[in-house]
């Protein structure tokens, strides 16, 4: 079953301070592979989550914008959402998830 479920990775409008070229790329789940967040360099990401619920599997595909906010990535979706993920080199924490640079 394919479902659409909001993720809690959301981006925000791109400031324009430089620093998204650096940042720009795939970030891929430590724990699970076909998890990932791609960030582009025009300030915009998309994101794809696979979880396993009973019986059933929930897909995600989650598109926004992103901006650098001193240490953090602050994502944003059109209807609102927002959530800052600390960013420490290639690595990225997104609520309980460590997301790695590839």
């Amino acid at each position: 079953m394919r479902r659409r479920v909001a993720l809690p990775v959301i981006f925000g409008a791109l400031i324009g301070c430089g620093r998204s070229s650096g940042i720009s790329g795939k970030y891929v789940d430590s724990k699970n592979a076909a998890c990932y967040l791609e960030l582009h360099s025009d300030g915009t990401f998309f994101s794809h989550s696979i979880d396993q619920g009973y019986q059933v599997q929930y897909v995600s595909d989650v598109a926004g914008t992103y901006r650098i906010e001193g240490n953090d990535v602050e994502l944003s979706t059109s209807n609102g959402m927002a959530q800052k993920c600390p960013l420490n080199g290639a690595i990225l924490i997104n609520g309980s998830h460590t997301m790695v640079k590839q």
